[in-house]
């Protein structure tokens, strides 16, 4: 994902140095343009990334479904608990799957915002051409380079979006790494299985 993110934002920048080099005075419908993807950058990502937030912590009661169910299957059955598992499990799901779906709107939205915005500056890039006596061949590589600008925003969105929840990721993981370390004697000494307490919490809580 970083590397498509670079050659995306390669391609970008290659386009509108096209648009530029055509005609001088493009430039300022490119700044505003840019300005205008700095402000919809800056002000949705923070919303975004506390999205990738919740939906990254409401994953992980799902996930411990799935390795308890795997692990504490003979139990779940012994206790008749199965029903009351399955509908916990159904519940944690569907907050999963809601943030989820939210993040994915968040994203879209972004996406078309900065859809639209290229649009429009194709169209005053296309009118201004028309009113200019400009050679056909810059005419037509300045509108090829805005067309492929607005087909390339939504997938810098989507880039940029996955290679922050890497970045997140890593970060948990480098703070994981750096947490005090467990000694076998005091697991050994403790004598207690977690996943059994809390098996038998959760089944009790429910009956």
């Amino acid at each position: 994902s970083f590397l498509n993110l670079i050659q995306h934002c390669l391609m970008l920048i290659g386009c509108l140095g096209l648009v530029v080099a055509s005609y001088y005075w493009f430039l300022i419908p490119t700044v505003i343009l840019g300005l205008f993807t700095f402000y919809i950058f800056s002000t949705c990502l923070p919303t975004t990334k506390a999205l990738e937030t919740i939906e990254s912590a409401l994953w992980r009661p799902v996930e411990a479904h799935f390795v308890m169910s795997e692990d504490e299957i003979v139990t779940l059955r012994s206790l008749k608990a199965s029903e009351f598992y399955r509908r916990q499990f159904a519940e944690h799901q569907d907050r999963h799957t809601s943030s989820l779906f939210l993040l994915q709107s968040a994203t879209e939205a972004i996406s078309l915002w900065l859809s639209l915005a290229c649009v429009v500056y194709t169209t005053c890039i296309t009118f201004a051409f028309y009113l200019l006596n400009v050679e056909r061949s810059i005419v037509a590589l300045a509108t090829y380079s805005c067309l492929v600008m607005t087909n390339m925003l939504p997938f810098v969105v989507t880039d940029s979006t996955l290679a922050s929840r890497l970045l997140e990721t890593a970060g948990r993981m480098i703070l994981t790494g750096e947490l005090p370390q467990e000694t076998s004697a005091n697991l050994i000494n403790s004598g207690v299985d977690n996943n059994a307490c809390k098996l038998i919490h959760l089944v009790y809580s429910g009956i």
